[in-house]
């Protein structure tokens, strides 16, 4: 075995996409989310699949500020019926 990782990671993006998680699980979702029309996102979001990528720092910029905005979580009390399929927050926190 080497002591090279199988990937090379960016330490600053890990710690960012800690620390979202982190603050995803405690705090909940953004009761401000809403779902947006595609040609909303499409515009929001550019091209995202380019032969030399976007870069781990933008996919989170992007995930964070529009796709998860866009997005409503299933127990959410606006939604009209909740099936539980989702991992309990102990289970978050331990995964």
């Amino acid at each position: 075995m080497t002591a090279e990782p199988f990937w090379p990671h960016d330490e600053q993006l890990l710690r960012s996409v800690m620390d979202w998680s982190r603050h995803r699980i405690a705090g909940g979702q953004d009761p401000m989310a809403r779902a947006r029309p595609v040609h909303e996102l499409r515009e929001a979001l550019g091209d995202t699949v380019v032969p030399g990528g976007i870069g781990g720092h933008e996919a989170l910029r992007l995930f964070t500020q529009v796709v998860v905005t866009a997005t409503r979580a299933q127990d959410n009390p606006m939604n009209l019926a909740f099936i539980p399929a989702a991992p309990t927050e102990a289970a978050l926190v331990f995964d």
